[in-house]
This record gives C-alpha cells, sequence and structure tokens, in this order.
C-alpha cells in the first residue's frame, strides 16, 4: 500500500513516498531480551527503492488506516529533513572508515608495501581526482612512498567529506518545518536496524540534535556574514539590521 506524501509533484520531493501495510510485525522487547510479534502496521518513509525510516505500532486491522493516515500527518512535513539525515548517517560512518584507514598509513612503515592498499579500501574508493594530489592515479601505487601517496589523498578526502558532511547538516534545518506548526514528536519511527543492532535506532533524537547542530553553526556564521555584507558594500548597516534582526549597535560592535 502505497501512501500519498505531501505534494509528490514537487521537484523537491523525487522519489520520495510512504509505503504501509498491515499484517504480521516484528519488534524488540528490553523487557525478556526477545522478539515480539502481532499484528500491527507498518509504515516505510522511502526515498525511491531506499528505506529512510520505519513506523511500527501493534493494532487491529480496523485501526490500521487511521493509525496510517495519522504517521503520514505527521512524518510528511519532515520527509526533506530525513532524507539529509539519512544522508549524513552514511557520510559519518564513510568519513569514520577514512579515519580508521589514515591512522594506519600514518603507521605504514610498519607494513609491508604490499598491505597498503589492503588497508585503504574506502580511501580508494572515495577518493576523487582533487583528493589524489600527491599520487599519479594508478601509476606506481605499490612502488617506494605507495603510502605517503595514500596518506595524502586521505587527508584531502577527510577534509572535503567534513566539508560536506557541515553542508549536509545546514541542509537538513534548511528543508525543516516549521516546528511550532509540524512538531509532533516521531514517536516509534526508527532507523533501519544495522546488521550489528537488535533494533534500530530512534530517528527523532537524532533528527533534533542534527537541526540544534545545524542552528549552532548557523549562528557562528552570523558576525562573519554580517562584516562580509557590510564591509564590500552590498548592505548598509541598517539594511543588514532589518534583514538579519541583529541590532544595529550590536553590528557596530561586529565591525569594531
Amino acid at each position: 500500500m502505497v501512501l500519498e506524501l505531501i505534494d509528490t509533484s514537487d521537484p523537491a520531493l523525487p522519489g520520495l513516498h510512504l509505503e504501509g501495510r498491515f499484517g504480521e510485525i516484528h519488534w524488540y522487547e528490553l523487557v525478556g531480551d526477545g522478539m515480539s510479534f502481532g499484528p500491527g502496521v507498518e509504515v516505510w518513509l522511502m526515498d525511491g527503492e531506499t528505506r529512510i525510516c520505519r513506523y511500527l505500532e501493534s493494532c487491529g486491522r480496523d485501526e490500521a488506516a487511521e493509525i496510517m493516515e495519522r504517521q503520514r500527518q505527521i512524518i510528511s512535513p519532515w520527509a526533506l529533513s530525513l532524507r539529509e539525515v539519512d544522508r549524513l548517517r552514511t557520510m559519518r560512518e564513510t568519513l569514520a572508515d577514512v579515519r580508521d584507514e589514515l591512522s594506519y598509513l600514518k603507521d605504514a612503515s610498519l607494513l609491508p608495501k604490499e598491505e597498503v592498499m589492503d588497508v585503504t579500501p574506502t580511501i580508494r574508493s572515495q577518493a576523487r581526482e582533487e583528493d589524489d594530489r600527491a599520487k599519479q592515479r594508478d601509476e606506481g601505487i605499490h612502488g617506494e612512498g605507495a603510502h605517503l601517496r595514500w596518506l595524502t589523498a586521505g587527508d584531502w578526502l577527510a577534509h572535503r567529506m567534513t566539508e560536506e558532511v557541515r553542508q549536509c547538516q545546514r541542509t537538513v534545518l534548511a528543508v525543516a518545518p516549521d516546528v511550532d506548526r509540524y512538531g509532533a514528536p516521531l514517536t516509534r519511527w526508527e532507523w533501519p536496524r544495522r546488521p550489528y543492532e537488535r533494533q534500530g535506532q530512534p530517528a527523532g533524537p537524532a533528527l533534533a540534535l542534527e537541526l540544534l547542530a545545524a542552528w549552532r553553526m548557523i549562528e557562528q556564521d552570523r558576525d562573519p556574514l554580517h562584516r562580509w555584507a557590510i564591509t564590500n558594500g552590498l548592505l548598509s548597516k541598517t539594511a543588514a539590521s532589518e534583514e538579519s534582526g541583529v541590532a544595529r549597535s550590536t553590528i557596530d560592535r561586529l565591525l569594531g
């Protein structure tokens, strides 16, 4: 069963939709340390074929349609932000792998040359041309200094991915809805379970953390943005104050 998600003709929402079903569902019980099952609804927020997060609730058939519609109304405004948080989760895992491989490479003098390739699968698969400043594409990667070439590429890669994580965090906040209007808690919505997890992690807390982290980053940009706009003659102090809501006296202090 496919549930309509907001306005699916919106070009910002290609592929985003909800899939819901009523039937036997399984969930993890903290008490008893085991799985339970029974009739209920399962709703997935999807991005094409990719599962972003899901909702489970035990219920009877008569309640299923009402529950799915209520969850559609709750999750739809957050679909864009949740898609970005899902991207962030993958990006952070990849970045963690890159940093682990870099730590190996920093001890590469202790490794046989033939093992350099074995300890850099993520760096080698993720590195772009611009990350590869110190090595000739695939030439000489088994030769003398191979670890130094991949170490430099890995450093560039880690720097680029860190910036991409920051940009993705900003996007989470940029596409978020009005929380005063759409602030229902995302209770029971969870990320897909990782192979090493007994159950998926709650989606709501992760979303809240990313929103607050993005807000903090934007707050840190306030002073540089005002200085840039005013000292370059793009805006007057008055115009900057009216648009940003920052008091004129505060702007005067920022500019020294």
